[in-house]
């Protein structure tokens, strides 16, 4: 029989633990044990440029290319794009030019590639809306086109700051670098990696529907809204002082967010060089969870290698995340897949 101190000692220290896995721990096992990454080998002599982004459906996939010439090709970062029938069969090779993919009659800025650099794409679930980063306004911008369907052809190019003022809204670029965009699965929610404070950081931009511009994520606030900010908001419904985790640390860019946008990878080189870390969220109103580096598994393939391009195609419970490794003597595409992830556990206050 456990006497009333040594019962005393033992419930502290059940706490203290179940305390410390709400604040630093996940709980799950994101990536199964045994799993590895997977290379697309038909696509990594064509993927130079380190960016990959899918379609729902995983039957579409951009990317960019700095290198790879050929015909239709416009300037040393074009994006490009493969297809294939169904997710067992091999990605369509070589790659085409998105140009080949536009309305006919696109001229000089309208087109999505130009003579600029167009660098890492997203694309919607659906795959009707793309957004990318581009020079052709002299800095780094991001830039937009759409269609009706995942059939149709694309439309015209425009810069997002055109864009959103078309339906309404006000400007999203800044005169600093706006990069690395990540839209999420219905269209409405825009990430974007930006130095408009310095340091690369997550912003985010949303709307309530497709017809509308996008705008703060909440009433009132800056559009588009740091992260941190955000995700403080959400946790208290106020900015600074409160119990909202940090996405922001160091150097961090490169947004991949799940279908129900309660999973989000992303890069950062908060540890020894870029690696991909990941934060999850029980719901899309609560705050985003402590990150955590996603594994070994998958960050330390080649050790001084950089891990860059993600794009994730599933939900919070399992989904197939794509991602490029730069292993020094050339950059291979790769996929693993991922687990089922417990949602995280947060300190109740």
């Amino acid at each position: 029989m456990f006497s009333i101190q040594t019962k005393g000692s033992i419930l502290s220290l059940i706490l203290i633990f179940l305390l410390s896995l709400q604040v630093n721990s996940f709980g799950f096992d994101l990536i199964p044990p045994g799993t590895m990454p997977q290379e697309i080998e038909e696509l990594s002599y064509y993927n130079r440029g380190n960016t990959v982004c899918v379609t729902e459906d995983e039957l579409t996939m951009v990317f960019t290319d700095p290198v790879y010439h050929k015909e239709g090709c416009e300037g040393a970062f074009d994006l490009w794009i493969s297809m294939r029938a169904s997710k067992d069969d091999p990605w369509s090779v070589p790659p085409k030019n998105m140009n080949l993919f536009q309305v006919p009659g696109m001229t000089g800025d309208e087109r999505i590639n130009t003579r600029s650099k167009n660098y890492p794409p997203a694309i919607s679930g659906n795959g009707d809306i793309l957004v990318w980063e581009d020079t052709r306004s002299g800095i780094m911008d991001i830039w937009i086109s759409t269609r009706e369907s995942g059939s149709d052809l694309w439309g015209e190019a425009m810069n997002i700051d055109d864009y959103n003022k078309n339906l309404g809204g006000e400007n999203l670029n800044s005169n600093k670098i706006d990069g690395d965009p990540a839209i999420s699965a219905d269209g409405l929610t825009l990430y974007i990696s930006t130095e408009r404070r310095g340091i690369r950081a997550i912003w985010i931009a949303k709307r309530n529907s497709l017809n509308e511009p996008f705008g703060s994520p909440i009433p009132g606030g800056p559009c588009p809204m740091n992260l941190d900010e955000y995700n403080d908001w959400l946790d208290d419904g106020l900015i600074n002082g409160s119990l909202g985790y940090s996405i922001n640390e160091q150097y961090t860019e490169n947004p991949a967010v799940s279908c129900d946008g309660l999973m989000m990878f992303f890069m950062s080189n908060r540890e020894n060089g870029f690696k991909i870390w990941v934060t999850t969220r029980a719901s899309t109103n609560a705050p985003w969870g402590p990150p955590e580096n996603i594994g070994d598994q998958v960050n330390p393939i080649i050790p001084s290698a950089a891990q860059w391009g993600l794009g994730y195609v599933g939900d919070s419970m399992s989904g197939t995340l794509y991602f490029c490794t730069n292993t020094g003597n050339g950059i291979l595409m790769h996929t693993i897949g991922i687990g089922s992830p417990i949602p995280p556990v947060t300190l109740m206050r």
